[in-house]
C-alpha cells in the first residue's frame, strides 16, 4: 500500500515525521487504544506531501524509528506505541496510566542508572511526585558487551524527541538525562 491509498483507510490516521530519520521519511497510522499501525511510508516526502496532510486534516506529529509516535490530536497531544495509547496531553494537564496529573511542573527524558536499556519519559509534579508517560527495557544493553553511549544515544532519540515535544506542548521545561 502506498501512502495516498493509506489516506483513504477509515480509522484514526496520523502522520509522523521520523526525526531520527535524514530522508525526510514520513509514516502514514492508523491509532487507536490498542496503539499504532504503519499503514504505508514515503521517504523525501516534502512540501507537497505537507500540504496534501493539511488538505486532508491528517493530525501530523512525529516518531523517531516507528516504536513511539506522537501527534497533536485536536486540543490534545496523544503518545502511542505499537500495543497501546500511551498518554494524552491537554494544554495544562496529562493522562496516562489511568492517572492524571495537572500539576506538571517539567518532562524528564531518562535512561536508568545501571541498565541503559531502561529508558523513557516521565512528568514531575509540584510537591513531589512522578507518572511515567513512555518507556522501553530493551534486552540488547545487557546482552551487548560492545553497547555503549553512541548506542544509547541512538536507541534513546525517540525519548528525547518525545519530551521535548511534550514540555513544549505542556509550556514546562524538559530534562533531557539521555
Amino acid at each position: 500500500m502506498d501512502v495516498d491509498e493509506a489516506l483513504r483507510q477509515p480509522g484514526q490516521l496520523v502522520a509522523a515525521w521520523d526525526e531520527g530519520s535524514d530522508d525526510s521519511w514520513l509514516g502514514i497510522y492508523v491509532a487507536g487504544d490498542s496503539g499504532v499501525v504503519l499503514l504505508a511510508f514515503e521517504r523525501n516526502a516534502g512540501a507537497a506531501r505537507r500540504a496534501d496532510l493539511a488538505a486532508r486534516n491528517v493530525p501530523v506529529g512525529a516518531t523517531s524509528g516507528g516504536e513511539f509516535v506522537w501527534a497533536p490530536v485536536g486540543e490534545q497531544l496523544v503518545c502511542w506505541n505499537l500495543g497501546s495509547r500511551l498518554g494524552v496531553a491537554g494544554k495544562h494537564d496529562i493522562a496516562a496510566g489511568g492517572q492524571r496529573v495537572a500539576d506538571v511542573v517539567r518532562v524528564t527524558s531518562f535512561v536508568q542508572a545501571g541498565d541503559l536499556g531502561h529508558r523513557g519519559v516521565r512528568v514531575e509534579r509540584a510537591g513531589g511526585g512522578q507518572l511515567v508517560i513512555a518507556e522501553e527495557r530493551d534486552p540488547t544493553p545487557a546482552m551487548d558487551p560492545t553497547y555503549d553511549r553512541t548506542n544509547l544515544l541512538i536507541d534513546g532519540l525517540w525519548a528525547v524527541l518525545l519530551g521535548r515535544a511534550l514540555a513544549e506542548w505542556l509550556g514546562v521545561p524538559h530534562d533531557d538525562q539521555i
